[in-house]
């Protein structure tokens, strides 16, 4: 997310797709109810801090890793990130430490995959295990393919009384056609859906919500945006 300031710093950035182009760059990690609990400050590309006795997975997943060292283990958290975050090593790592994990995940992080032209609503599963721990990844074609892994939840819900009832239905508009129609959903897709976006919800709610106490003072400006 981007805290807007108009202070020339050197931790000030550029993101052309965000509400506010110029500001200060955090990583924040929120909770369901969209109040962040943690966040980092972006300090350059080169700042890539491995905490001790934990792996170096990678730039981005050692964010996550540093974000969720106040989660604690072994008491049934779900962490949910985009794919600017996921691989399939930080998922691992997580579910080591009693945390379930679901994220959109690049293609080109996964080995092996090959996305294929299918029809709307068309979804396949590819389950594995790594060093005891069950990951599932599922691929479900919208207008665009869309990839997702997870190391508690796949195509079908957790448990399903009737086993013969399908996988749920969604609406979509068909532009072809030029009305709704019903897809396919996975389950993985509406667990994404209705837990992901406190992040995005924050930071619109910061654009919306503008500081009162205007300074040139960086210092002074994020501590009046977070009180």
């Amino acid at each position: 997310m981007m805290c807007s300031t108009k202070t020339k710093h050197h931790l000030r950035q550029y993101i052309p797709n965000k509400p506010h182009k110029w500001g200060v760059k955090l990583f924040v990690l929120c909770d369901t109810n969209d109040f962040a609990n943690r966040f980092e400050i972006y300090n350059g590309a080169g700042d890539n801090v491995i905490l001790p006795n934990t792996p170096d997975l990678g730039t981005t997943s050692n964010i996550v890793m540093r974000l969720s060292q106040t989660i604690p283990d072994f008491v049934h958290h779900i962490l949910y990130f985009d794919n600017f975050y996921t691989s399939l090593p930080l998922l691992v790592y997580l579910r080591a430490r009693g945390i379930y994990s679901l994220g959109t995940v690049r293609a080109n992080r996964i080995p092996g995959c090959k996305v294929r032209k299918e029809s709307r609503g068309f979804s396949t599963e590819y389950m594995t295990s790594v060093q005891g721990i069950d990951l599932n990844t599922v691929l479900w074609k919208n207008i665009k393919c869309l990839c997702l892994t997870s190391t508690y939840v796949g195509i079908e819900p957790f448990l399903r009384a009737n086993p013969d009832l399908q996988t749920a239905k969604v609406s979509r508009y068909d532009r072809k056609q030029k009305h709704f129609i019903e897809i396919n959903c996975p389950q993985i897709i509406r667990e994404y859906n209705a837990h992901m976006g406190g992040v995005d919800l924050m930071d619109s709610l910061m654009g919306r919500y503008h500081i009162q106490a205007k300074s040139r003072n960086i210092i002074m400006r994020v501590q009046t945006c977070t009180c």
